[in-house]
């Protein structure tokens, strides 16, 4: 069998010597200590934006700031801001009218939730959230993992440059549109401390979704490149084959090397032992006829790390 190495674009954190890294950026960050049931002994609900998408604010469809969001909550109708928790339950290709998001344990054989948010606006109407932060120095490309219903739309300004748009035609072909991985260069932004802008809106003409959530986002990063680089070769210690991972490391980062040996499953990602890997270099089992890796950092002092989609 053919042993077969992916490298991937490495994620970078933000703002290593900055004050003021992006936070929260895969959504992923959400607590539930806050948020108000509205069915007993279920996570469904709404809460506290600080509890359910911290670091970020919400300009509602009706222009004033969002003090709460839905959570783990089924589509409303028209208009609607919902934040799925990593325990929920929803196929994301199955975005029909009144999808309900179980929590894990009540619906077993459903997908983990793969978007962190939800967004249905109808009308004249957009939501707008917003986010100030430190583009980081090595930053290169800024990656988007959305799902856009037919004429919707994601606009992603960075200090009201439009950088990145996200749309969905019907002339683009069935009524269930694919899930889109887009990156744009943002290398001219690098180092900046911008405001991060992104506008949910209607555009065109719309599929008949009856309030079921339009569009799904999930995983942005910045993406740079810390020369990774991946060598298969004999242990040098007379053991199994080696991959060793080397990149390049920066003062300030913890850096953790992380991997998975297929795309396709719901496997996650799995940190290489001995984590943070802040030498550079750090040597895995070979055994395996495919693995994939990527690696991400965090500045030591604490702070979010910035995950999401990679690239082959």
């Amino acid at each position: 069998m053919t042993f077969r190495l992916f490298v991937c674009l490495v994620v970078i954190a933000c703002g290593a010597a900055r004050a003021a890294p992006f936070v929260n950026l895969d959504f992923e960050q959400v607590t539930t200590n806050r948020v108000e049931t509205l069915v007993p002994g279920e996570l469904r609900g709404y809460g506290p934006i600080e509890d359910l998408i911290p670091g970020w604010s919400l300009t509602n469809y009706l222009g004033n700031r969002a003090e709460a969001v839905n959570f783990n909550l089924e589509p409303t109708g028209a208009n609607f801001f919902g934040v799925v928790s990593q325990d929920a339950v929803v196929d994301p290709s199955d975005l029909r009218p009144f999808r309900k998001y179980f929590p894990l344990n009540s619906y077993p054989d459903g997908l983990a939730g793969r978007f962190g948010i939800y967004v249905n606006v109808g009308g004249e109407k957009a939501y707008l959230l917003t986010q100030r932060g430190d583009v980081p120095r090595e930053a290169r490309l800024f990656s988007t993992d959305a799902y856009v219903a037919p004429g919707m739309r994601i606009e992603i300004r960075m200090d009201g440059l439009l950088i990145q748009q996200v749309e969905f035609e019907l002339s683009d072909g069935p009524a269930s549109p694919p899930v889109r991985f887009q990156n744009v260069d943002v290398s001219s932004l690098a180092g900046k401390n911008v405001e991060l802008q992104l506008k949910f809106l209607p555009v065109g003409a719309h599929s008949d979704f009856h309030g079921g959530p339009s569009i799904g986002l999930d995983g942005l990063s910045f993406l740079g490149d810390l020369g990774l680089r991946i060598a298969r070769g004999d242990s040098p210690t007379g053991g199994p084959p080696e991959a060793v991972v080397q990149f390049n490391v920066l003062p300030g980062q913890d850096y953790i090397v992380e991997f998975r040996d297929d795309l396709e499953s719901n496997s996650s990602w799995q940190s290489l032992p001995g984590a943070p890997h802040n030498s550079g270099s750090v040597a895995d089992t070979a055994a395996n006829p495919q693995r994939i890796y990527r690696v991400h950092s965090v500045p030591s002092a604490g702070g979010m790390t910035v995950a999401g989609p990679q690239f082959y």
